[in-house]
């Protein structure tokens, strides 16, 4: 999501959009054809398949992740 609005920032006129670019850059990773083209010094993780794989909570009442 955070890519997406990194492409919105470039053709946008906010004034603070180059801040926001870098900033965006720093916590996302780009590819093109499957090929990393920029990494970020500090990348998020989607956590989602950890925890589908070593978290429940019997009060979930079982999962819709899967």
């Amino acid at each position: 999501m955070l890519n997406h609005i990194r492409v919105q920032l470039l053709d946008s006129k906010e004034a603070d959009k180059d801040a926001l670019i870098s900033f965006i850059e720093t916590l996302t990773v780009r590819k093109v054809d499957d090929k990393i083209v920029h990494q970020g010094a500090r990348c998020m993780v989607d956590l989602c398949e950890l925890v589908k794989k070593y978290y429940y909570s019997p009060l979930s009442g079982g999962s819709k992740l899967d």
